[in-house]
């Protein structure tokens, strides 16, 4: 039976970001996973195959390392495509085995998203899929507090944690992004409201909140966790904050 793989996403729309902007973030993110989870301590570029990748050794709180990486992304993206708006990208993981290892890839400075373009400026984490570590991150304590340093660094309009069995069964449902740990833009007077008592909502100074629809990991068999993650994306739908944008009102400072 296919494993439920678990992810942390951010997405914000076109911003002209600096790079070094960029880089300072990711520096900065990384420090934090440590922090909240200290098997994060050791980071490798991806690489064509995982001997190549385990030689591409990064120092994961040096901005300045990361600053040349990115700027490489961009030119390889020029030379490629021909548009400078692309941004940069760049994807990390931890170098286990490829169950037991963490992932993070970013995209950053986009200004060429539109609807004929589905980027989208993101910080993605992909949790293990199996080991000591990905218990440990299962915890919904653990996950709203990466969210939350996640929106703090990178001012975002909407985020999330992810299964993959619920991404696959929403895709093409009307705002999709509802999650068992949420991020939601705007008011969180607003945010409560419109759901009332049925979901935990945590304030997050200057720049939205964090839903809590559950309390418990996401169970992809359980009726009862889709029931509430359903009834909670359509009251904020209704009340309109899946709209709601705060990237050009907080631009990217690390």
């Amino acid at each position: 039976m296919p494993t439920d793989q678990y992810r942390i996403n951010v997405t914000w729309g076109n911003r002209e970001d600096a790079l070094s902007q960029c880089a300072e973030c990711l520096a900065r993110t990384l420090e934090d996973l440590f922090h909240l989870e200290p098997s994060l301590n050791t980071w490798y570029e991806l690489g064509f195959n995982r001997k190549k990748a385990l030689q591409k050794f990064i120092t994961a709180s040096d901005a300045q390392e990361l600053l040349r990486l990115l700027e490489a992304s961009q030119q390889a993206q020029i030379r490629a495509s021909g548009n400078r708006k692309l941004g940069a990208s760049l994807a990390l993981w931890t170098g286990q085995s490829d169950t037991e290892s963490s992932r993070l890839s970013v995209i950053c400075g986009l200004t060429a998203g539109d609807i004929n373009t589905p980027l989208r400026n993101s910080i993605n984490i992909v949790l293990p899929a199996s080991g000591a570590v990905r218990e440990r991150m299962k915890d919904v304590n653990w996950l709203a507090a990466v969210l939350g340093k996640l929106v703090e660094r990178w001012r975002p309009d909407k985020g999330g944690i992810y299964s993959s069995f619920q991404t696959a069964r929403q895709r093409n449902m009307e705002g999709n992004w509802i999650s068992w740990v949420s991020f939601i833009a705007g008011p969180p007077d607003r945010l409560q409201a419109a759901i009332g008592e049925s979901a935990e909502v945590i304030p997050l100074e200057n720049w939205g909140s964090l839903l809590r629809a559950l309390q418990e990991p996401f169970n992809y068999k359980n009726e009862d966790h889709w029931r509430i993650l359903e009834s909670l994306q359509q009251a904020v739908l209704r009340s309109g904050l899946d709209q709601f944008s705060i990237n050009a009102k907080f631009p990217l400072a690390c």
